[in-house]
């Protein structure tokens, strides 16, 4: 069964800042899907924004967001992703996210 099949989903990783794919950073069971690139959202920056406002309080969060039509919807937040093993994500990666949190 392929990683699409198993989760019912396919997932992607964007540099919000460039909008561009960042597939290298998927592990090879999710690079091997067919994905369709996605569309800049042209509210990309008001979403940004409410992201910050809502993780300000948080070392780590993961805040769902959903674009229907140019309305943002807010979905949950998520402080414990898998456990912090997200299998979709090479090693590498989730390295580099854990380098990012800072703890004071």
């Amino acid at each position: 069964m392929d990683s699409e099949e198993e989760h019912g989903a396919v997932f992607d990783i964007y540099d919000v800042n460039k909008w561009i794919p960042m597939r290298k950073y998927l592990t090879d069971s999710y690079k091997n899907v067919t994905f369709k690139d996605v569309p800049k959202p042209e509210n990309l920056n008001e979403m940004v924004h409410i992201v910050e406002l809502l993780s300000k309080e948080f070392h780590q969060v993961r805040v769902d967001l959903y674009n229907v039509n140019g309305k943002i919807y807010f979905g949950e937040m998520t402080f414990t992703s898998q456990g912090g093993r997200m299998t979709y994500f090479t090693d590498a990666f989730q390295k580099l996210l854990g380098n990012n949190i800072i703890v004071k």
